[in-house]
């Protein structure tokens, strides 16, 4: 029987590459008051906010208006900044040395238009995890989603 690390490549499809890594995903803070919020967001990177009347790509230097939810991305960090009840909270998904997750990364059209007629794409890494299920008594190892993270913009 093979070991399951060489199985990676198992429902990819045109245009994807799935590999191994590790991951890391933190809940860093939770703040109330919309300043802090956008302190928690990164001086550098990449990514996209959105506000309570309009998407935009994010900017460090646009650093105003009633923020819902943002994804930065810096590197193999994603900062995920989300309002709920009442509250901002900060999350970060880091990609690191190991073996515990497979990674696909693939883009997606995004609803931004930089350029007339032409949408961007925003690529997103979708991680999964080998669990180990049954079904009628026979032992399964099956691969889950744990959840995707921005990464970058193709233009």
């Amino acid at each position: 029987m093979s070991d399951w690390r060489d199985d990676v490549s198992a429902g990819e499809s045109a245009g994807t590459a799935a590999r191994l890594c590790g991951l890391e995903i933190q809940r860093v803070r939770e703040v109330e008051s919309l300043g802090e919020a956008w302190a928690l967001l990164p001086a550098t990177g990449e990514g996209w906010v959105c506000l309570a009347d309009e998407v935009r790509r994010y900017s460090p230097n646009e650093r105003g208006g009633p923020l819902l939810t943002a994804e930065v991305a810096t590197g193999s960090t994603t900062y995920n900044l989300r309002f709920e009840a009442g509250r901002w909270t900060l999350w970060t998904w880091c990609e690191v040395g190991g073996e515990t997750h497979r990674v696909v990364s693939r883009p997606f059209l995004s609803a931004e238009l930089s350029r007339p007629n032409e949408a961007p794409k925003m690529r997103y890494a979708t991680y999964w995890t080998r669990s180990e299920s049954s079904v009628d008594g026979v032992a399964l190892m099956i691969w889950q989603p744990v959840g995707s993270r921005f990464v970058g913009w193709e233009e």
